[in-house]
Order: structure tokens, then sequence, then C-alpha cells
């Protein structure tokens, strides 16, 4: 909703006591592109516009402060007056301006009280400007019942849940582990973003008969920074080396040329993302520690054979492996904050918070995954990784289920189906528009 639209729908001659408006303005607005929500699916009436109803303390320049109250819902009664009515009063009272929301009921969700409860604290920041509210940078929510779970709702959709996204955008309260994880996160969102896609391309052109190059093959297995960007977006790491890295001459021209060459191609693959030093920080990181890794070789090799370690063991493959992962992970800080400024300070917020019991105090259940849907993530992670396991060793899974009976395929292929049907769009807040890399 464009809020330079809202306006107040009831033009009164005196201004009544507790005044109410509208959030959403004059028109009704029944098409979902233009309120952001099916009206079908609801249990109010078609006509039914969230309202607010304002009490005002009479010397609006002296309030100390505003709360929206969010009362009633669950139990189907609008303004619960055992509840929210008295507690506006009570804060206004004290000095406080308060507003009484009555938003849509939607029973066993709390993803549409709380979509009211956002719009009507950027319509009170925006409207009250015009009545003269004062305080408008000191706006607090509180509810009962279903609007308790609203208000927490709200409180989620504002400060983040623990996903990338809440944790980047405010990682001065976030930082330590809490960054660590959204770290670590952040490398499989971006994964599944864009492999998923390049995935979903390459099934439809082979519905076709069309076969194209596989695009990722398995990065998180590498043992290298330098396998990992052989693995990872294959097509542009293809293009970047043809065009720019060997007409620079390659490896052909000593090891000061190839390193050079490394760290230009690195540079120029961080500013195809993005024109910010962010980007360009980001490739060279990956370009560093390919050079420093390539150096130091000798010095493991002797490593190796001094301490008389098996390169081939289970343990050292998995020791390069989260090694391999770890760098390229801390190296997405950059590609995710909004400048190299902030990426540093994420990084050193990293070090500098010590708050490693939130691993242990389920502390990561409180802001906004829950425990089931935290487990459904590391359950989805998991497959992912057992997926690409198969790939990297080159086990093709779907000649794996064509060799079986028809009635275990059948089940594979329906299992698949309602499990994109069911996670596909799991999540309040999923929305299609948002893949990661349609930015670039």
């Amino acid at each position: 909703i464009v809020l330079s639209m809202l306006l107040p729908v009831r033009a009164v001659a005196e201004q009544p006591e507790n005044p109410v408006w509208y959030i959403w303005g004059d028109q009704m607005a029944t098409e979902p592109e233009a309120s952001g929500y099916d009206f079908k699916k609801a249990s109010d009436p078609e006509e039914f516009r969230p309202t607010i109803t304002a009490y005002l303390v009479d010397e609006q320049s002296s309030a100390r402060g505003n709360v929206i109250v969010l009362s009633g819902g669950a139990d189907r009664r609008r303004n619960n007056k055992g509840e929210g009515i008295p507690a506006c009063e009570y804060l206004k009272s004290i000095g406080y301006n308060a507003f009484l929301l009555d938003y849509r009921v939607k029973p066993y969700t709390s993803f549409d009280g709380t979509l009211d409860a956002q719009r009507s604290v950027r319509f009170l920041k925006h409207y009250g400007q015009e009545q003269g509210i004062a305080q408008l940078d000191k706006i607090a929510v509180m509810g009962f019942s279903a609007g308790a779970m609203h208000a927490y709702g709200l409180g989620i959709a504002f400060t983040g849940n623990v996903t990338p996204d809440a944790v980047y955008n405010d990682y001065a309260n976030y930082g330590g582990w809490l960054l660590v994880i959204a770290t670590i996160l952040f490398a499989f969102q971006i994964y599944c973003d864009f492999a998923g896609y390049s995935t979903i391309a390459l099934g439809a052109a082979r519905i076709l008969g069309f076969e194209l190059t596989d695009n990722f093959l398995a990065p998180f297995y590498s043992k290298t920074v330098s396998e990992f960007w052989k693995r990872w977006h294959v097509s542009l790491n293809l293009w970047f080396k043809d065009y720019i890295y060997i007409p620079l001459g390659g490896s052909r021209k000593g090891k000061v040329r190839k390193y050079l060459n490394i760290l230009v191609v690195f540079a120029v693959s961080g500013l195809w993302h993005g024109a910010a030093w962010s980007f360009v920080a980001w490739g060279l990181i990956n370009a560093v520690a390919q050079i420093v890794g390539e150096l130091l070789q000798p010095v493991r090799d002797l490593l190796v054979k001094g301490l008389s370690l098996n390169r081939e063991s289970f343990s050292h493959k998995l020791y390069r492996v989260i090694t391999t992962f770890s760098l390229v992970a801390f190296s997405f800080i950059f590609f995710r904050t909004s400048s190299l400024k902030v990426g540093v300070e994420a990084v050193k917020s990293i070090f500098q918070v010590k708050n490693v019991w939130i691993l242990f105090d389920d502390s990561l259940f409180k802001l906004g995954l829950d425990w089931k849907n935290f487990l459904i993530m590391i359950c989805s992670m998991l497959i992912i990784l057992v997926a690409d396991f198969c790939k990297y060793h080159g086990i093709v899974i779907r000649e794996c289920i064509a060799k079986q009976e028809l009635w275990f395929r059948i089940t594979v292929y329906l299992a698949a189906v309602l499990g994109i049907l069911v996670f596909g769009i799991w999540g309040s807040g999923y929305d299609a528009a948002t893949f990661i890399y349609f930015q670039f």
C-alpha cells in the first residue's frame, strides 16, 4: 500500500474523542495485488477493514510515547472490552498515546494479524505526523490472547529471526555465535537459491530434449578453495577463465603473473556481482585463499610427512572439507553485507561477542524459528548434503531410482511431489520473488 495514499475515511466537523482510522485509506482493497491479502481465506466478511482507534492524551506534545494495543481475535470478539479498551484508557491516563488495532481474524495463524500490525506501525508513523502525534519514534506493541501472539510476530518481523537476512541486517545485536550460525545458513541459502533454480532450468531443458551443463558440482565437498570454484557456478567461472584469465596469460608466464591474474579475475568477479567494495573484498578473499593455499603447499607436505598423516583417511578429508567451507563461508560475509565497513564490523563482532551459550539454552528457538521449524531446516540441509555426496562420488540418484520396482518408483515420485508442494512455499515469510541471484 502506498503510504502517501493513506487518508482518513471519515471527515467530521468535530474530532471525536477516540477517532477511528482505517489503515487502508478511502477505498476497500479487495484485490490481493492491492491489499496483499486474500480475503476469501479469512474468517472476516469481505467488507471488513482493519481500523485503529486512537486514545490520545490531552496535550499530545507532552506524550511519553505511543503504544499499539492488539486485542481479541482468537475468540472472534472485536476490541475485547475486558482487555483492550481498559488498557488503552489506562495508558492514556498515565501519559501514553494508545492505539487499539482491530485486525483481521484468521484462527491458528499469526501471519495475517502480524501483517496488520506491521501496517499499523507504518501507518501510524506516516499519518500520525498529520495529526500532530508526538514521540512517533517511540512505538511499542502489546497484546492479549491472540493479540499477544501477533505482537510477538510483529517483533520477529521488525527485529528478524535466526535467518541470515535478519542477523546481517542487525549484526550489532546479533553478534558472536549468532553471526557464525547466520553465516553458515547464508552459505546454504545462497546455494539453494542459485543451484535450486539452475537445477529447475536443467530439468525443464531435459524435458524439451536438451542436455545443459550442470552448474553446481557438489561444491561443499571441495577440499580446497580452488576446487570449490571449479564446482561452483561452473558456467560463469569457465567464462572468466576463457575470456579473462587465459588472455591475461593464465599460468604460462610465471608464478607472480599467475597470482596477479587470479587476483584480477576474482576482483572482476566481485564487480560483476555489484559495484561495491564489499563484493571486491569477497572476490579478493577467495583469490588470496587460493594463492596462500598454493604457496603453503610445500609446508603442508612436510607436515603430512612429519606427522605421518594419511591424506586418504576420512578424518583428513573431513578436515579439509570443513576448512574449505569455513573459508568460503567467511568470504560470504562480505558478499552479504551492505558495505565493506559493515562487513568488517560484522567480522569483529564474531570475535568480540562471547555468547556461546546460545547454542545450549534454547535461545535459537526464541528468535522466529521454533524447534520444529529448526528441525525441518536441519533435515533439509542434510538431504542436500546427501544428494551432493552422491553427486560428488558419481552416483546418479535418478538412475538408481529408475532401476527399482514400479511401486517403489511411484512412491518416491509421489513423496517428492508432495514434499515440493508442502515445503516449496513453507513459512509465513515465503516470497517467490526474493531469489538472491535475481538481483545479479
